[in-house]
């Protein structure tokens, strides 16, 4: 067997098994979001980073990062591309970001140009029917978490901090954490329900039986004792 050819019948290998038992919905493969039917793939997009020269010392530089929810209803891309000129100090010419919310039929829900990818974090977080979304979004003065309907609906937004060290959904979509700091501010966890926009938040410095997190029943734990409980 030739390279090409071995080469391809590892690519239709990696496919299939990359292909969900249920055959509709969207999945996420190796290096692609796929959206089944019953007659096949309808819908890929691409994921992963690429890097090509347009002109003598400009380089566009593209990152695309995606997700699914569990129930496989809904799908998520989030690209950033950015054009550079290499020199001694590599100076951004422009950028771009986009995020887009994917329905059950490959149709774009709603998009965003704020959502961002704060380091290697990945910039969204989704309850297990993908009806809630929580994301990290870029704004004037640093970072952001806000959460979203799975129509575009904006329910809430955190204050803006210089870091966001993590943030977690949980699989219900009815409380969010967020832990966070900013330049005069030490590391803090923000808990919040979020039908209420009710918030609770505890310094980083008082977690001192573990890391934090954040039950489907809303109780906040630190290690395994609760030290605090949304009503």
């Amino acid at each position: 067997m030739t390279p090409a050819v071995a080469g391809l019948a590892l690519l239709l290998a990696a496919s299939a098994s990359a292909a969900p038992d249920d055959p509709t919905g969207w999945i996420k493969g190796p290096a692609s979001l796929l959206l089944y039917t019953q007659d096949g793939v309808i819908q890929e997009i691409g994921l992963g980073k690429w890097k090509e020269e347009t002109a003598p010392r400009l380089i566009r530089e593209r990152e695309t990062r995606g997700g699914v929810s569990r129930s496989g209803r809904f799908a998520w891309y989030c690209q950033k591309a950015d054009l550079i000129r290499r020199g001694r100090d590599d100076e951004v010419l422009s950028s771009s970001r986009t995020f887009a919310y994917l329905g059950t039929e490959g149709q774009t829900l709603w998009k965003n140009d704020i959502v961002d990818v704060p380091g290697d974090l990945d910039p969204v977080a989704l309850s297990d029917d993908g009806e809630t979304i929580l994301v990290i979004e870029r704004g004037f003065d640093g970072w952001r978490a806000a959460a979203y309907s799975f129509t575009g609906n904006r329910l809430l937004s955190t204050a803006e901090f210089e870091r966001i060290e993590r943030f977690a959904l949980t699989r219900n979509g009815r409380y969010a954490m967020v832990l966070a700091s900013g330049i005069d501010k030490p590391l803090l966890y923000t808990f919040i329900e979020i039908q209420s926009d009710a918030r609770k938040e505890i310094p980083a410095a008082d977690a001192l039986l573990g890391e934090a997190s954040l039950s489907e029943d809303g109780r906040v734990l630190f290690g395994s004792k609760t030290v605090f409980r949304f009503p």
